[in-house]
């Protein structure tokens, strides 16, 4: 998260930022591994499957503080379109431009390189 924190800190002023808290990817109670993420305590995050808006915005508002994110974290809708629509899982980093996407980021061999979305960012802030 330090990295994203610093790329934000870098391209805040050239366009707006928001977090989509989606389903979890390794619930406890659906597929549980022992690498899922932790948190800045060092601690595995062990969250049950969502299953009421209520659960899945608390989740939401722990991880945005739990991260300290300067941006607003928003949550998907129960019924996961924003997932649907985007297929964000694991995760995935997005540009929009003019309502389309102009830019997403793929994972490569099961990790990130945020090269890629950080030149891309850079050709949009000219």
């Amino acid at each position: 998260m330090s990295t994203l924190h610093r790329i934000y800190a870098d391209f805040a002023a050239a366009c707006k930022w928001v977090f989509v808290y989606t389903l979890e990817a390794h619930a406890m109670d659906e597929w549980p591994i022992s690498s899922a993420r932790a948190d800045p305590s060092g601690k595995p995050v062990q969250i049950k499957q969502h299953t009421t808006l209520e659960e899945r915005i608390a989740a939401a508002k722990a991880f945005g503080r739990a991260f300290a994110l300067d941006f607003p974290v928003v949550v998907d809708t129960m019924a996961n379109r924003f997932e649907e629509w985007f297929c964000t899982w694991p995760f995935r980093f997005y540009i929009l431009r003019g309502g389309r996407v102009v830019f997403q980021a793929q994972p490569d061999s099961c990790t990130y390189s945020l090269e890629t979305f950080v030149r891309a960012l850079e050709g949009l802030a000219v």
